[in-house]
């Protein structure tokens, strides 16, 4: 999913605009840890724990939602599957955090462990981690990304 917005920055004022993409892997579960690039805004969303079978039949070669290779979908379901036991397909596999980097600027992901209080990102003109996410915003699925 993808959905943009823009916020001010609460240190130099300026103007800010950014887009939000969440990056999943079809597993069904209910609770997810989710990671979050405070540089891009990217989102990461992975299973708590999923029933082995649906984590050991994850394709090796994960596409985006419009069919395309995706190399960083591919990365995260390798390293998912690492976590499953072919001899409990039917058991519960537990996927703990891990640490993700994110595919734009290759910067560790931060756990976002009190989902979903909002987070502040990185100004693009002072540097300062101070543009909150919020404001006007708008969902598309027309985004595509390299990764």
């Amino acid at each position: 999913m993808t959905h943009g917005s823009e916020s001010y920055c609460n240190s130099c004022g300026t103007r800010a605009e950014y887009v939000v993409i969440t990056v999943s892997l079809p597993l069904p579960a209910e609770q997810f840890n989710r990671y979050f690039c405070p540089v891009c805004s990217l989102i990461v969303e992975l299973p708590q724990a999923v029933e082995g079978r649906f984590v050991l039949q994850l394709d090796d070669n994960q596409t985006d939602l419009f069919g395309n290779p995706s190399w960083f979908r591919s990365q995260l379901a390798t390293e998912v599957k690492r976590f499953a036991r072919p001899d409990r397909a039917y058991a519960l596999t537990e996927i703990p955090r891990m640490q993700i980097h994110c595919p734009d600027d290759e910067s560790p992901m931060e756990p976002w462990i009190d989902y979903p209080s909002p987070r502040l990102l990185h100004c693009r003109k002072c540097r300062r981690r101070s543009v909150p996410m919020g404001g006007a915003s708008w969902i598309s699925g027309s985004v595509i990304a390299p990764w």
